[in-house]
């Protein structure tokens, strides 16, 4: 039988910063169940999808659910390679009592149902910096002076370019560690130009329930933070609030 390699996942546990294991996710492929190859680092691989716009559920006993929409190619060699990070949910085995922060978002009396929103911690996380002065756009790899031990950094992750021209901010994936060269790969190309110096901020993405809850366990190593953001970028809106380590900060009904 000839195999098609269409789509390959690589998942992270957003909580300790590791790949996936095999039995912890299951995926729905436009609906329904398929079992993809694992392979070890987190790596999920499916073949032979029909050519098209294909939609991902991945589903887990242990993480918040996720939905990935990816256009399979029709030729031979030509596949997608999407790097996606888990938040926990509640049945996650956190070891101790986690900070979570928790809430409702609704808009003109609806629940804002499977929005994307970001959570950051907005001053003195700048773990990454731009490194160079020739990053152009379509860059696929940059690099970033670190202001902590390699190991200890995020990765991979999400992260915000805090470019100073509010214009040319852009989030983009970091897939892993830097090379000899002290460069960063990234799953997609830059967008924009940008300085040396241009810190970067780590974000963790999430989306709200059918109903606008949501529920986000913040990793451990957010535990100095008092002063975190959410953003829901489809609305351009923004909201502070203050947490506790190792409580639950409820921020109740948010407006939109």
């Amino acid at each position: 039988m000839y195999i098609k390699l269409s789509v390959v996942l690589q998942l992270f546990d957003g909580y300790r910063r590791r790949p996936l294991r095999a039995p912890e996710a299951s995926f729905l492929v436009n609906r329904n169940l398929v079992r993809p190859v694992y392979k070890q680092g987190g790596y999920f691989v499916f073949p032979n999808l029909f050519p098209g716009l294909v939609r991902i559920d991945i589903l887990s006993p242990l993480f918040l659910p996720e939905t990935v929409e990816v256009k399979v190619s029709e030729e031979a060699g030509n596949y997608s390679v999407v790097c996606k990070v888990l938040s926990p949910g509640r049945t996650y085995p956190f070891g101790g009592a986690p900070t979570v922060l928790r809430g409702r978002f609704i808009k003109d009396g609806v629940p804002s149902a499977l929005e994307r929103v970001l959570f950051f911690v907005p001053e003195g996380r700048e773990l990454l910096k731009v490194a160079q002065d020739d990053l152009s756009p379509g860059d696929r790899e940059i690099k970033l002076f670190s202001s902590q031990q390699a190991w200890r950094l995020p990765l991979p992750g999400k992260f915000l370019i805090s470019d100073k021209d509010k214009n040319k901010r852009e989030e983009c994936f970091i897939t892993g560690m830097c090379d000899e060269k002290g460069a960063y790969p990234l799953d997609e190309p830059l967008k924009y130009a940008h300085a040396r110096a241009t810190p970067f901020i780590e974000l963790i993405e999430f989306h709200t329930a059918v109903d606008g809850t949501f529920f986000l366990a913040i990793p451990e190593r957010h535990h100095t933070a008092r002063h975190v953001e959410l953003e829901m970028p489809s609305a351009g809106k923004s909201w502070q609030t203050t947490i506790m380590h190792s409580k639950e900060t409820d921020m109740g009904i948010i407006e939109i």
